[in-house]
Formats: structure tokens, C-alpha cells, sequence
């Protein structure tokens, strides 16, 4: 996701999704074993600070053709609403995301490219310390144009520990990031923000060396 401030209160928030597919080939007849989805974009327009420890979101959501093969989905555009809301409070994060896409023409029937496909993405994440996680998000969805079985809803967990790359002498690459460039600006490197003419200096070059340092898992230092 990537958020862009267009008030001081306010934000918009957009996610594009390109899916890689894998379909294993069973069948006598070869079909295409790996290729790109149609491609989401969703824009969320949602307050910058959660009220309560509740965030939302609310706007568009369109589906691109982006397919490598007419077997991984529809040739035809399609749009409809999208939201999602947020819970956060201490470890926990949690909340549900939300949409409806229609094609925008299309043929119906057997064999036809035409869609009305609904999405919901309920999650929750439980974070303990030394960055481990438990959490759930599964991708429950309903064609409501399909003629037996409309409903798909997978059931599923997940857990994991998140690493935050580290220098040798104990910084985060953010610190690192942070305070070279504090350092590229004395040295005329970057001027009040924007890039400024390269000037060479032993101190700089040092800053960049410092930028380039293989990082690796706090626990292996």
C-alpha cells in the first residue's frame, strides 16, 4: 500500500495487486502452467489518525486485464466499490477489507468473459515481542454469476518472526539512512532536501560506504 497526503487530516491510500498464477497441469490437454492475472487497483480515501484505535477507508477498486492466457481470467475491465476497516490497539490488528467488481461489458454464459465477483478479506495479527506474530487472513470470495457453488472460503493461519535489517555497529538501516543523509547535506551532497552536484569528499564517500554494508538479522550479529 502506498499512502499519499492530500490534507493534513486526510489520505489516499492505493493497493495494486498483480497476481503470478500457477496452475499445476493434470489434464491431457496443455494449458498454461504460469502466468499474470488480471491486475487490482484500489484507492482508499481514509483519515490519516485512527479515532479510538479504528481506521477506514472507503473508494474505488478497478480490475485490469493484465492476463498472459485467457484460461488465468477475463480480457474485459471492471470496477465497483472497496473498503476496509482497521482495529488497532496494542499488539492487535485487526479488520476486514471489502469489494464487489462488475466487468464493463463482456458475453455471459458458458465460455464468456462478463464477471460480478465479490471479495472480503477478514484479518487479525497478534504481534509478541522480539518481532513474532500470529495471525490469519484468509481470501473468502463469491461468483455470484456461477451456476452450482458461488462461495469459496478458505480457513487457514500463519506465524513468523519479522526481522529488521541492522549495520554492524547496531543501527537499523532507517537510523543509517537517516543520519547519512544528515551527513550528505553538510557536505553538499543533497541541499535542503534535493539533490545538489556530486561533490567528492573522503566524508561522504565514507557515509555512501556505510549505505552499501551488507545488513543481516540482529540475532547474527
Amino acid at each position: 500500500m502506498i499512502p499519499i497526503h492530500i490534507t493534513p487530516d486526510w489520505n489516499i491510500i492505493t493497493r495494486t495487486i498483480l497476481p503470478v498464477v500457477w496452475n499445476p497441469d493434470l489434464s491431457p490437454v496443455p494449458t498454461v502452467p504460469v502466468g499474470t492475472a488480471p491486475t487490482t487497483f484500489s484507492a482508499f480515501l481514509s483519515p490519516k489518525n485512527p479515532t479510538n484505535g479504528w481506521l477506514w477507508g472507503v473508494g474505488p477498486v478497478i480490475q485490469i486485464p493484465t492476463i498472459s492466457s485467457a484460461t488465468l481470467g477475463s480480457s474485459v475491465w471492471g470496477g465497483g466499490p472497496t473498503a476496509v476497516l482497521v482495529y488497532l490497539h496494542g499488539p492487535i490488528v485487526a479488520g476486514a477489507l471489502a469489494n464487489n467488481v462488475w466487468s464493463f461489458g463482456g458475453t455471459h454464459g458458458p465460455g464468456g468473459n462478463s464477471y460480478n465477483n465479490f471479495l472480503t478479506q477478514p484479518f487479525v495479527n497478534y504481534n509478541f515481542g522480539d518481532g513474532w506474530y500470529v495471525g490469519s487472513s484468509p481470501i473468502i470470495t463469491a461468483d455470484w454469476q456461477a451456476n452450482g457453488t458461488k462461495w469459496t472460503v478458505p480457513i487457514g493461519a500463519d506465524a513468523g518472526r519479522v526481522y529488521e535489517p541492522v549495520h554492524d555497529d547496531g543501527r537499523t538501516w532507517r537510523q543509517a539512512i537517516a543520519e547519512d543523509f544528515a551527513e550528505f547535506r553538510k557536505v553538499g551532497l543533497v541541499k535542503e532536501g534535493r539533490p545538489a552536484r556530486f561533490q567528492a569528499s573522503d566524508r561522504g564517500r565514507a557515509g555512501a560506504d556505510r549505505l552499501v554494508e551488507v545488513a543481516r538479522p540482529r540475532s547474527q550479529r
